[in-house]
């Protein structure tokens, strides 16, 4: 079934590329027919281009949002719609109008293709699917040029082009509707804003590079990114779904591996422009004498997508390396034969041959650790990011060469100029092929890729500050593991604090610790329980604050009803405590070193720069005041005690007595603790003692996270409401690096029942496969 699927975006894949590739052989032969000016070539190509690069990266997002199979099919669709109305053309405005449709349609599609490929192939045989995708670009290109040339000697001429395009869509359509996957995260809207913001952008770069004037729309461009670099930053920040997950660039992967091939797509297209500029302009070949020169290089091209995976798999990072160095030398001998066409053209054909094969080798490898470096639920959006970039990369390739080129030719006539001013160009390429050396250099040696799904998995589970109103309450009653430890802790809590949580407006105690501390054990606890039940052995367990707590009841260290016992226990001697509170401060414990003493101290360090004051409210707000006029960030939390601080040291010694009456047991799961950083051993878990004493000792999650990391590489899962861990986690340089990776099992903001439903189906989804 996964074979037929891939099957169907392997032919989508087949359309793009095929467009693009007979797209600038037929174009004269369609401006001939309806008597235009030479002019109208740019436009009958722009009329694709520019809709789809101004919306591919919005087409993937939608295919996250919504499902790859609802948006591929829209797509596909929308694409044999828009060639029947471009084959039926009856002057140049309705072919234009056709061919926008076209674009707007592949932007749809075309991000699909590799979302799809990341989503149905495991890991392991990733590369391969890959280099299949590379392949059947490679045909595509191959069979695009000639074609565009066969076809004018037709009674159809160019419109059978379109037809043939409607034929490849339906089939794909036919197969795709079956196969493909329906699943989609469902978990926010489109970012509209993020979307017209990007689009304007890439529509003020993409226009002086295509054109080669109006270049001031380039400083132009700035403003709106700037707002669209603040906008998805908020809409990530508020726990919505961006249009460009920015975080992404964070990995040197995945940004080295989209540079390469942002730079292979400038050469590629460059390369093409000049070389059929030559052909046609310089020595006034026919279209289909065109399409045949260069088929060398598509042929090449299909050959290195079938050498790929093998060459990869055996030499890793060498084998992109020697990749690079192939198609140096390949361009570079393409610029010197050029000028003995007539007398060798087998020099230029082996030319070709040698760069179109080199070029496969240097992006396949790289296209799969670009997508393999991203979460599943992003892949679309990464996808979109992908074709966007390669788009402007393209532009600019096709703008700075055909500068530089007429700049040469100097509007000089014969074959002799032209020959010179390609060679010129072609030779500065190679500046381009030395950049693209160096950025291989920052892949890992391993071109294998890594996949969060293949990591064992970690829950993490989140203390007081991470509840919500209704948090996870869509999974209650839905759910079968996850209602049956609700209801068990219901008949320890009482009713009325079902009711609390099922409420849309809960009270203002809701925050209190008699409340949100219970409600965030049982909640915790219901859906580690459910991602257990689910078939997911976790490798570790690793608490923030209260959450230590129902990582030990899943660990077996107590059961979950002695967990709700010592609960109650414990918040009813925290409300005797003296009033507190904690202040969150954007700076690092040594920042912060001359503003605590005895009745403020540091009772949380979250991040390197992220780190919680707890003391009595009077002292607290003096080093508020303090920490403000020196210019520091900080802000009240929700807490309504002073938690980790040594206020409240007396309260949990009331509780010791309790805790030393329960049977302590060994975790069956590895306890990772905030408390005492690292993995917990058996003398810590079982002394009743250090449990008694939590709510009054600093929680130093960051380095807890540290040593977790330092001792393999996991996918953590974000197993409590919200998803404030995830925007922790992230921040470590394991995660940043692709080692680690993490997925939140809840949407960041709780309280709508189909988006917790959703979201969770989704993370045991990914976190299953």
């Amino acid at each position: 079934m996964t074979r037929r699927a891939m099957a169907a975006v392997l032919l989508v894949g087949f359309l793009g590329f095929f467009e693009l590739g007979m797209i600038y052989v037929v174009a004269p032969a369609i401006r001939d027919e309806f008597g235009v000016a030479h002019s109208a070539t740019q436009a009958i190509i722009l009329a694709y281009t520019l809709p789809f690069a101004l919306f591919v990266v919005t087409g993937g997002r939608l295919g996250d949002l919504y499902g790859i199979r609802r948006v591929f099919l829209a797509g596909v669709v929308g694409f044999c719609a828009a060639s029947l109305l471009a084959a039926a053309s009856w002057n140049l405005p309705v072919l234009l109008a056709a061919r926008g449709a076209q674009g707007m349609s592949a932007a749809l599609m075309t991000p699909q293709v590799l979302a799809a490929i990341r989503v149905l192939v495991p890991a392991a045989q990733r590369g391969g699917a890959f280099a299949r995708y590379a392949l059947v670009a490679g045909l595509a290109t191959m069979c695009g040029p000639p074609a565009g040339g066969l076809v004018s000697l037709t009674g159809l001429g160019w419109r059978l082009i379109f037809i043939a395009n409607v034929l490849i869509g339906v089939t794909a359509l036919l197969v795709g509707a079956r196969l493909l996957p329906a699943a989609a995260s469902r978990t926010a809207k489109l970012d509209l804003t993020g979307t017209l913001l990007a689009a304007a952008t890439v529509l003020l770069v993409i226009y002086p590079l295509t054109f080669g004037k109006s270049w001031w729309l380039l400083a132009l461009a700035t403003v709106p990114l700037t707002f669209f670099l603040r906008n998805e930053r908020r809409v990530e920040r508020t726990g919505g779904q961006p249009l460009v997950v920015l975080r992404s660039f964070r990995l040197r992967v995945f940004t080295a591996g989209l540079l390469v091939n942002v730079l292979v797509s400038v050469i590629l297209n460059a390369f093409f422009m000049l070389l059929s500029i030559f052909l046609q302009d310089g020595l006034g070949l026919s279209g289909s004498k065109v399409g045949l020169i260069m088929t060398p290089w598509a042929i090449g091209t299909a050959v290195g997508a079938a050498l790929t995976a093998r060459l990869t798999k055996r030499f890793g990072r060498r084998a992109p390396l020697g990749g690079a160095v192939l198609m140096t030398l390949g361009i570079a001998a393409a610029a010197a034969s050029i000028s003995y066409i007539q007398e060798a053209p087998l020099l230029l054909a082996l030319s070709l041959l040698i760069a179109g094969t080199s070029i496969s080798i240097v992006s396949t490898p790289t296209l799969d650790l670009v997508m393999s470096a991203v979460p599943r639920t992003e892949a679309g959006g990464a996808a979109g990011m992908f074709t966007t970039f390669r788009q402007l990369g393209s532009a600019a390739g096709v703008a700075v060469a055909g500068a530089v080129f007429y700049a040469l030719l100097g509007g000089a006539t014969g074959p002799d100029a032209f020959g010179r001013a390609f060679t010129v160009t072609a030779f500065l390429s190679l500046v381009v092929c030395l950049i693209i050396l160096g950025l291989i250099f920052m892949l890992p040696k391993s071109a294998a890729p890594t996949d969060q799904t293949s990591r064992p998995a970690v829950l993490l589970l989140p203390g007081q500050g991470a509840q919500s109103a209704r948090m996870a309450a869509g999974l209650y009653g839905h759910d079968p593991s996850f209602t049956a430890s609700m209801d068990r802790a219901f008949a320890v809590l009482g009713p009325e604090l079902r009711e609390e949580w099922l409420s849309e407006r809960p009270s203002d105690l809701y925050d209190d610790v008699t409340r949100a501390q219970p409600l965030l054990y049982a909640v915790n606890y219901a859906l580690g329980r459910m991602v257990v039940d689910a078939g997911v052995r976790p490798a570790a367990l690793l608490g923030h604050s209260v959450g230590e707590m129902s990582a030990a009841a899943l660990a077996g260290v107590f059961t979950f009803e002695e967990g709700l016992a010592l609960m109650r226990d414990r918040v009813e001697q925290i409300r005797k405590s003296p009033p507190g509170g904690m202040l969150a401060v954007g700076a690092s414990p040594e920042d912060l070193a001359p503003y605590v003493n005895g009745k403020v101290v540091v009772g949380v360090v979250n991040a390197p720069r992220q780190t919680i004051l707890a003391g009595a409210r009077g002292p607290l707000d003096e080093v508020k005041q303090r920490l403000v006029a020196d210019g520091f960030a900080c802000r009240a939390t929700r807490a309504l005690q002073a938690f980790h601080s040594p206020l409240l040291t007396e309260v949990c010694a009331a509780s010791a007595d309790t805790w030393r009456a329960v049977e302590l047991r060994s975790p069956q799961i590895p306890l990772y603790s905030a408390y005492h950083p690292g993995r917990l051993t058996d003398e810590i878990v079982l002394d009743p003692d250090q449990w008694a004493a939590q709510p009054a000792q600093p929680v130093l999650f960051w380095e807890a996270l540290d040593r977790l990391l330092n001792d393999g590489d996991f996918l953590l899962v974000d197993a409590g409401p919200g998803q404030s861990l995830c925007a922790l986690a992230r921040r470590h340089p394991a995660v940043l690096s692709g080692k680690s990776a993490v997925i939140g099992l809840l949407p960041a903001q709780s309280g709508d029942d189909t988006r917790d439903r959703d979201a969770v189906a989704a993370a045991l989804t990914a976190i299953r496969s």
